[in-house]
């Protein structure tokens, strides 16, 4: 599960994204990104918005 887990043993408690954002966020690879490309983009990737986050991603490819 990718999401919130809590509890000892930890147990999913609630997951973020559907499975489909997940998938979109791993083709994305914001993580991979250079470190001034990241922080020119950093209010973007806070946004929670998968599509504002693709834009500057295409912008880098």
């Amino acid at each position: 599960m990718r999401g919130i887990v809590g509890g000892s043993p930890a147990k999913g408690a609630r997951r973020r994204c559907s499975d489909e954002d997940v998938e979109r966020l791993l083709a994305i690879a914001w993580r991979d990104w250079p470190p001034d490309h990241l922080a020119k983009h950093d209010r973007t990737g806070m946004s929670g918005s998968v599509d504002e986050l693709k834009r500057p991603a295409v912008a880098l490819a």
